[in-house]
């Protein structure tokens, strides 16, 4: 498919242009209710929300962002919640590549544009780049990891298909241009700051790297394939230090989490035994495998009811279900949404669904790619399905939790689907491509061989699960038993189940039997390319599209007023907020109390959300603050408990609190982290300090008076400040969660700097001097600022690495730019 030299850019860029456009529109089009003023009301996005709002109202009164936050847990730092960094210059390049609109259409119009450039690098067509693109974009997983608010997830979706094109391009000697893309992709994707993601990812792109050596090898080519390598490393590195700042200070936070290394024994619990993440080195493995797709899961992404759809799927008023109900003498409400799942996840909105004619087109890719190519996606689609099989797998994937560094650090498995499912459709489309550029006006005995058993493959599979799907499968849910004991009909919700899941067997059949004929018909020199690419586009982006609907529609956006109406106070909030304390702690019971943050948009919680916890609270919480243990409550300065249900909300004050600060009369010292622990099962914290014996050596003796007044004379998120006065030395205790040593926090005393001491497992402590003094604690992490240093210079660089690959692309200009051949570069082959 080589074309003329063309007379101006403008005219050799302008399909790129109209795609580009096509891609928007699109975007637009499907959620056209952002652009009259109307949002998704995500789950996540409404924590985060919640979680943030101190963050956001401190940077909008004083103009700082801080780096800590008492929002949630007692106290944290706020990496992970918030984007304090300014030094990565990428974050800039995202705006760009968003074309200035907010989420949705932003990033959806990127993961679109994404998967574009990766099937023009594969040299695929620019009008089939384009199917593929929208196809990738609208895809149901997409759909609903937006509506459930999972968007750190989907910006590093965005940008995971360039980052292959980037490694493609570098292993092809483009090596500027390699360079370029994919230190740029690559900083973007770990910039969206969903690490699993990019770990996937890098998973993926080493199964590109191997299969490239082996043929290198075969070739005689090992010193290119060496360059190419470097060049990729350092580009790898340039990607890394353009987001410093937020990796240095996850690593170190990370340690202090429920997924660093372990604080206590397995024997610090009740019955000795290993009951959190916090006593393991990374996560539980239990713990961390729960979101594991099932085998039922993985063909959801090319028959999205084959297990339900998702935990609420709107019903028919006819359908079995609905029958059944009537049987029993009641009715169904209009629009009533039943638990139709039942796959091996604990619950999900929706399926991972890739596309039917996606995975058709990819089984037959399979059959008419260049071999190196086949292996590639071949083995990379098969590993990252396997990762997303978690325990299911549990061979496979126990030895690598249990073996391959930070691989014990992830939770959810099933999350790599989502890089299964762009190797899947840019395999598809890349192996149509190849299929389309075959000429069938001659004999080609051996490809209509390759095309009849790529189809003969799919179309049978689908017709098993419509006929035998049911009887396969028990179709039960995880959550029956509490419908049987509701005395919901569980007979007609099985046969609900049967139903959906042949309807949707059906569907997927038919869409590929159309996929198929216009095919079929291409191969005879029935239909033209033209025709044949048309319609296949139109297929593949409407079983996609009639599935994505679904999931995230129209009737998903709400006007932004309603979704703000969600943060309104209620009663119980309002008048906890008529105490003017600046800093106390609430424990809201009424709610699902360590799984909810939207009270921390009024209140510092002692609840929250969050999936890195420091390892510290999350020990406190489940053996002291989940029984309501009256000391460790008193030491964090709980002020005030809401208990009843929702709606019925009373708050209680408690008066044991200790404030903010104390002075205690005697310091208990204990040998290990496991004693430290034990010992607030019964202590009195107003006089009495538990210390750690690291720590207790540095006091100058193990009792005090405990007399005289220290206070809090000024808050800040990461800055405190208050002012003593006693006759002696004395031991102050903070209600203030530890962290450290040397990880940021610092306390000065007149100026001068002091020690803090960690006290009671979890709390800060220091010796103050006798004499009236003002106390300062900051909160200045020194691993942060270097990384914004190096974040600076390293995204600066990779700009500077873009504009000229653009500069020494534009001298080129006068080169024909027509669809890259397959075999430019010596590509796998």
């Amino acid at each position: 498919m080589q074309g003329e030299t063309s007379p101006g850019i403008l005219a050799r860029v302008w399909p790129t242009i109209v795609a580009v456009l096509a891609m928007l529109a699109v975007c637009v089009f499907y959620f056209a209710p952002q652009l009259s003023g109307k949002e998704v009301p995500s789950g996540d996005i409404m924590s985060s929300r919640g979680m943030t709002h101190e963050l956001h109202t401190y940077e909008a009164e004083t103009g700082r962002r801080a780096l800590w936050t008492n929002s949630m847990f007692g106290g944290m730092p706020a990496y992970q919640i918030y984007e304090p960094e300014r030094g990565n210059l990428l974050r800039y390049v995202e705006q760009v590549f968003r074309l200035g609109f907010a989420r949705p259409i932003g990033y959806f119009f990127t993961i679109m544009l994404g998967l574009f450039v990766l099937l023009r690098v594969l040299g695929v067509s620019t009008w089939l780049s384009l199917a593929g693109a929208i196809t990738f974009g609208l895809s149901a997983n997409h759909m609903t990891l937006f509506e459930a608010g999972h968007m750190t997830k989907l910006r590093a979706i965005a940008f995971m298909a360039p980052t292959l094109a980037g490694l493609v391009m570098l292993f092809r000697g483009r090596w500027l241009g390699g360079l370029a893309v994919f230190a740029l992709a690559l900083g973007l994707n770990i910039h969206a700051n969903h690490p699993q993601m990019t770990y996937y990812l890098a998973a993926a792109c080493a199964c590109f790297v191997v299969f490239r050596l082996i043929v290198d090898a075969r070739d005689g080519q090992l010193p290119r394939f060496a360059k190419a390598l470097a060049f990729s490393l350092l580009a790898a590195g340039l990607a890394v230090g353009a987001s410093y700042s937020k990796l240095s200070t996850t690593i170190e936070y990370g340690k202090d989490t429920m997924r660093g290394a372990p604080i206590l024994s397995a024997a610090a619990s009740p019955g000795g035994q290993t009951t959190s993440s916090s006593q393991v080195e990374g996560l539980d493995w239990t713990y961390a495998m729960q979101w594991s797709n099932g085998l039922i899961d993985v063909m959801a992404s090319f028959v999205p009811g084959i297990a339900g759809g998702g935990s609420q799927v709107e019903i028919e008023r006819d359908g079995p279900l609905a029958q059944a109900v009537r049987k029993q003498g009641a009715q169904l409400p209009p629009g009533f949404k039943a638990p139709l799942y039942h796959g091996e996840l604990p619950f999900t909105s929706g399926p991972a669904y890739f596309g039917a004619i996606a995975v058709y087109l990819f089984i037959l890719g399979l059959f008419f790619m260049p071999s190196g190519w086949r292996y590639f996606f071949g083995s990379a689609v098969l590993l990252t399905l396997l990762l997303s099989m978690g325990k299911h797998v549990e061979g496979f994937n126990r030895f690598l939790f249990d073996t391959v560094p930070y691989f014990n650090n992830f939770r959810a498995p099933s999350s790599a689907t989502s890089v299964t499912a762009f190797l899947v459709v840019a395999g598809g489309f890349m192996g149509l491509y190849r299929m389309l550029s075959l000429d069938w006006t001659v004999a080609q005995a051996g490809a209509r061989n390759k095309f009849f058993i790529g189809t003969a493959i799919t179309g049978v599979l689908l017709a098993v699960i419509a006929l035998m799907g049911p009887s396969l499968s028990d179709l039960a849910g995880s959550n029956d038993q509490r419908l049987i004991d509701s005395g919901f009909p569980l007979d007609g919700l099985v046969a609900e189940r049967a139903a959906y899941l042949r309807g949707s067997a059906w569907r997927a059949f038919a869409f590929v039997a159309a996929a198929a004929a216009v095919l079929y018909l291409y191969t005879r020199r029935t239909l033209n390319l033209t025709v044949a690419t048309a319609a296949i586009a139109l297929l593949s982006i409407a079983d996609v599209w009639t599935v994505a609907k679904d999931y995230l529609g129209s009737d998903s956006f709400l006007p932004k007023r309603q979704v703000a109406a969600q943060f309104t106070p209620r009663s119980v909030d309002e008048r906890i907020l008529q105490d003017k304390d600046p800093h106390y702690r609430v424990l809201d019971l009424s709610v699902n109390t360590f799984n909810d943050a939207k009270v921390s948009y009024f209140h510092k919680t002692i609840g929250g959300y969050h999936a890195a916890k420091l390892q510290r609270a999350q020990d406190l919480i489940e053996r002291y603050i989940s029984r309501g243990s009256q000391p460790v409550l008193d030491m964090l300065n709980t002020k005030y408990v809401i208990v009843g249900q929702p709606g019925q909300e009373q708050v209680q004050q408690n008066p044991g609190a200790l404030g903010n600060a104390w002075f205690v009369q005697r310091v208990q010292s204990v040998p290990s982290a496991d004693a430290e622990y034990a010992a607030l099962e019964n202590f009195e914290p107003a006089t009495t300090a538990i210390v750690h014996e690291e720590f207790a050596s540095e006091l100058p003796r193990s009792t005090f008076s405990g007399t005289g007044s220290i206070k809090l004379t000024s808050y800040a998120p990461d800055a405190i400040t208050y002012q003593s006065n006693s006759d002696a030395d004395q031991l102050a205790l903070f209600s203030e969660m530890w962290y450290g040593p040397d990880k940021g926090w610092t306390i000065t005393i007149d100026g001068q700097e002091g020690r803090l001491l960690r006290a009671n497992y979890a709390l800060r402590a220091a010796v103050i001097p006798a004499g009236s003094h003002t106390i300062e604690m900051k909160f200045e992490p020194q691993a942060f600022y270097r990384g914004e240093t190096i974040s600076l210079v390293a995204s600066g660089l990779i700009l500077a690495l873009c504009l000229a690959a653009l500069y020494f692309a534009y001298r080129r200009r006068s080169q024909p730019l027509n669809d890259l051949p397959l075999h430019a570069g010596a590509p796998i082959a």
